[in-house]
């Protein structure tokens, strides 16, 4: 089975640098969010109101 560790490298001014290992293999990456915040207020709306009393129309 295969290790997969994320280790963070510094900051950015859209989320992160890090370095993820698979196996000893190192691959540099950069994370950052990928919605905007109209799309995160839609998401939040959904998976914290929409859930708990969905409309049936």
């Amino acid at each position: 089975m295969a290790v997969i560790t994320i280790r963070e490298t510094g900051q950015t001014e859209t989320g992160f640098n890090a370095v993820l290992v698979i196996d000893g293999s190192n691959y540099q990456i950069t994370v950052s969010d990928p919605f905007a915040p109209s799309e995160e207020q839609e998401l939040e709306w959904y998976f914290e109101q929409w859930l708990r009393r969905p409309i049936l129309e």
